[in-house]
């Protein structure tokens, strides 16, 4: 199915609207071959000029270059946007989770501006798992246990 996403899009003679750079961003981060990077990466062009009330655009396009492992890429998207979502930071999350970067996702659980909800607390809590070490230890204990769940 995703194929067929992209097969369409190649046949489209209009710019993609948001709810269409979402689904083009999804379909790319499944298939991750050489042709979808390619069109994903074209579609961040586009993405730009969207507007930042828009933030799914922005976060599908996170995840898409989280899956094709390029963080730097996805962080630069993630700065791009002025008011960051739970959406936003579970993509990063996940995705620094997902590229072995556990560090780096603990660094930004820390420095969240919203409340984190039960999928953060498991991200974090995977994050933790794989560090073992302990600053990981200390933070799964003290910090990163909320007290509605004690």
């Amino acid at each position: 199915m995703p194929t067929k996403v992209l097969d369409l899009y190649d046949k489209m003679e209009i710019e993609p609207n948001a709810a269409t750079l979402s689904i083009l961003f999804s379909a790319s981060a499944q298939i991750r071959n050489d042709r979808a990077k390619t069109i994903g990466k074209r579609l961040l062009g586009k993405m730009i000029n969207y507007d930042q009330k828009n933030i799914a655009v922005f976060n599908s396009a996170i995840h898409m270059l989280m899956r094709f492992l390029d963080v730097k890429g996805a962080e630069d998207v993630f700065d791009l946007i002025k008011e960051k979502d739970i959406y936003s930071y579970g993509a990063m999350i996940k995705g620094y989770n997902d590229n072995g970067k556990y560090e780096k996702a603990l660094n930004l659980y820390e420095n969240m501006n919203v409340k984190p909800d039960a999928i953060i607390y498991e991200l974090i809590f995977n994050s933790c798992a794989q560090l073992s070490n302990n600053r990981a230890k200390i933070i799964e204990q003290l910090r990163y246990f909320p007290r509605e769940f004690q």
